[in-house]
């Protein structure tokens, strides 16, 4: 409250909306939005004559229209749901967005997450939060001793476990009512995840090993089920992701044949050949922090369906945003095109990440 005759509605300094209240209608009314009474009977508890109800009626839709109001179709009766998720609600609420509407959205929106490591397991947090109540996990790991000081939500305890059974436990524990299905497998070919992919309306591929290799199976199979999909990285001082689309986006092998070169391909061909295993040079707050971003864009992206054609960089140390590869849809993909490739370079490299449609590598 400004004075006795004015309000203030809300507390960001970015969204504020100063009402007019001389006769200290909004003062009473603001106590019985509460989902149960209807607009007709709240003005008829604070005195509001039938007269004057329609700017009564004003002054609720310019507060929806704000996103300060949630105004429901019928009376609120799922009070448990709603206390379990109401800060959700409220922070998506918005002048475009429906809380409500779209915190059910996450509540029925499935996911694969391939690889339940540092970030796949910070990813896994974050959606079981969110109230994604449908998870499939991937993974052939055990949690070891390094796993501890990149992932603040295991402890000695869970070392030497399976980390998809330590999904499972943590995922349960947030909702036990929600499906968490889990797979053991350390995925060489896109027959391996098919299937789950299948059965979803998300992936979130959050597995690295076999660098290019595990993209391209991922990215194939998601192609093949038309399925959105996630991808991340984290390195020492920055984090990389980008969402696709392979359908309608182009894809991974899109990506692969705009940007190889020679350069590119006798890098990638040094690297394989040195048997080199590169250090995992990540730290909990640096994969909290890219896996944050990361939720946050794809909320962004539930409600508005688009997808940048883009790989983003997040300087951890800067906290800057870079775009660092585009890519458009090409022709001559071997995935999503008419596999007409003639340079020698993408030849090589492709022939050299080895074949990812079985088994037989």
């Amino acid at each position: 409250m400004i004075n006795e005759k004015v309000l203030r509605i809300g507390t960001d300094d970015n969204n504020i909306y100063y009402l007019d209240d001389e006769n200290g209608y909004w003062r009473k009314a603001l106590t019985l939005f509460d989902g149960y009474n209807d607009a007709n009977k709240i003005a008829n508890n604070i005195g509001i004559k039938n007269a004057e109800i329609h700017f009564f009626i004003d002054g609720i839709n310019k507060l929806k229209d704000k996103g300060f109001l949630l105004v429901l179709d019928k009376k609120f009766t799922n009070e448990k749901w709603f206390e379990r998720y109401r800060s959700n609600i409220f922070y998506f609420n918005s002048d475009k967005i429906n809380g409500i509407d779209f915190q059910n959205k996450l509540n029925k929106i499935s996911v694969l997450i391939i690889g339940v490591g540092g970030g796949g397991f910070t990813i896994l947090s974050h959606l079981v939060s969110l109230g994604v109540e449908n998870i499939t996990v991937i993974d052939f790991d055990k949690v070891d001793l390094s796993n501890i000081s990149r992932q603040v939500l295991w402890g000695e305890k869970e070392v030497s476990r399976d980390k998809i059974d330590v999904a499972e436990d943590y995922f349960l524990n947030k909702n036990s009512k929600g499906r968490i299905r889990k797979l053991k497998c350390n995925i060489e070919s896109v027959s391996d995840i098919q299937k789950y992919v299948n059965d979803v309306d998300w992936v979130f591929s959050c597995a690295d090993d076999p660098p290019y290799k595990m993209q391209r199976i991922v990215n194939k199979a998601c192609y093949i089920a038309n399925k959105p999909v996630l991808f991340s990285f984290c390195q020492k001082n920055n984090g990389r992701y980008f969402f696709m689309d392979p359908a309608k986006s182009g894809c991974v092998d899109c990506l692969f044949v705009g940007t190889v070169d020679e350069k590119w391909y006798n890098f990638i061909l040094a690297l394989k050949n040195s048997n080199f295993v590169p250090q995992t040079s990540a730290t909990s707050y640096t994969i909290s922090l890219l896996c944050s971003i990361i939720i946050q864009k794809w909320i962004i992206l539930l409600q508005d369906g688009k997808f940048n054609n883009w790989i983003t960089r997040l300087d951890f140390d800067t906290l800057s945003f870079t775009k660092v590869t585009e890519w458009y849809k090409q022709k001559n993909c071997p995935t999503c095109g008419d596999n007409n490739i003639t340079d020698n370079n993408l030849l090589s490299f492709f022939k050299l990440m080895g074949n990812i449609e079985n088994n037989d590598n």
